[in-house]
Order: structure tokens, then sequence, then C-alpha cells
């Protein structure tokens, strides 16, 4: 059993495995603490991830996938949900970036690093996303493939919704455009109250300035990004 601190919650998983713990390991926290929820994950669970997973697993990657999707069920009772996106913090500014799988989220994020020296990965992936008045992305170990990752949060600025093009172009849109492009990619939970209750940060969270950035992996689509992010909100 370990205790891990996400998003400024403790979660106690009970696992059986120990990969979860390696895993976790810049995230684990004093076992005495409190928890503010605990998750357990049943074999049942495990062999049924295996047999839905496309790609060979084993029983502690498994354990590890269902346990995150356990927590992100309990979320919403924190004002918080998972969002798959890729999110850096530069320059005290948050960007989010989102797309479809395939997309290329984390290419474009890394073009951030190449860009600006000092951007910090949040997450690569699958970070988690709190109100605490504003709207806060927060680093956990779920990210991706390059498992960049970092246990800090940043005050989110902005939405970029990605779109593979020859050319780039962005285009800042409305909530009413911006929620159907965020819905798919977050893990829904499963009852009304918190169905409703995630909805309503959906509806704050899409008064940031969310944007469709058509792009191609240049260094240039990162300077359109961020410099039409600073006159559009900072700029006279």
């Amino acid at each position: 059993m370990i205790k891990v601190k996400f998003s400024d919650i403790v979660i106690e998983i009970d696992n059986k495995y120990s990969f979860i713990e390696k895993q976790c390991a810049n995230y684990l926290v004093d076992a005495n603490l409190p928890a503010d929820f605990s998750v357990t994950v049943s074999d049942k669970d495990i062999d049924k991830e295996l047999l839905d997973t496309p790609f060979n697993l084993d029983r502690g990657k498994a354990e590890s996938f269902c346990a995150y999707r356990e927590i992100s069920k309990k979320l919403p009772k924190f004002n918080a949900f998972l969002l798959h996106s890729s999110i850096i913090s530069f320059n005290n500014y948050g960007f989010a970036f989102l797309g479809k799988s395939g997309t290329g989220k984390s290419t474009h994020a890394s073009l951030w690093k190449k860009r600006f020296n000092d951007v910090v990965f949040i997450n690569d992936d699958k970070p988690i996303i709190r109100k605490q008045g504003d709207f806060f992305a927060y680093g956990t170990p779920y990210s991706g493939k390059r498992n960049f990752n970092t246990n800090t949060f940043v005050k989110l600025s902005a939405l970029f919704f990605l779109e593979q093009s020859p050319v780039n172009e962005i285009k800042k849109i409305s909530k009413e455009e911006a929620i159907f492009r965020l819905i798919p990619q977050v893990i829904m939970p499963e009852n009304k109250e918190d169905i409703e209750s995630t909805l309503s940060l959906f509806d704050s969270l899409l008064n940031l300035p969310c944007y469709i950035l058509k792009c191609n992996i240049s260094l240039e689509a990162v300077d359109l990004a961020y410099q039409t992010f600073l006159e559009d909100n900072y700029e006279n």
C-alpha cells in the first residue's frame, strides 16, 4: 500500500504489484498522512485491462492504468478532472495543447522547449486540472511514452486545440466551439452528479482563451501561438 499526492490530493493506493510504487516515486508522501480517498484494483479489473489493451502489458502496468482510471472517477468531488493533453509552463504561463491522438501534441510541446530553454513539462499526456479559484494543471507520473512530467503545477493561461497543417494558422474560438473539442479529451464520470459538476468546471475553464492552432513542426508555429496569445491578452 502506498500514498501519493496528485493535485494536492492525498490518495491511498492498495497496490498488489511494485510497478506503481516505482512509477510514482516522485509523488510518494508519508504513509502517516491522512488520505482524502483510496483506490483498490481487483484481479478482475487487471484481467480486463490486459484483454482490452492492444499492446503487451504485465500485470503491474495494468494495475497502474486501472488505478489511475479509478482515481479519475473520484476527482470531480475535488473540482478536478483528468485531461488528455500536453501541458507546459513558460514565463509563468500555463499552456495546454489538445487534440486527437496522433495530432502531435507532444511534438509541438517539444518545439516550445527547443524554442525557449526555460520551458517546463508539467505533464505530456494525462495531467490533472483542478479549480482552486483559478484553474491549475498538475503533473502526475502518468505522462505518456516519453514520461515527461514534473511534480509541480502551473496556473492555466490558454488552451490550444491542435490540427496538423503544412501552413501555420491560428484562430481564437468561442466557448461553444471549444466545448465540443474539450469533452473527447476527458475521462467523464459515470454518475449524474459528477457529470454535472464536471460540465460546470468545463464552463468555467473555457473562459480562458481558446485557439485552434493549425501547425506544422516548425518553430514558427511556436512563435505564432505565443505572440497571438500575448497580443490578444496583454498588449494594447
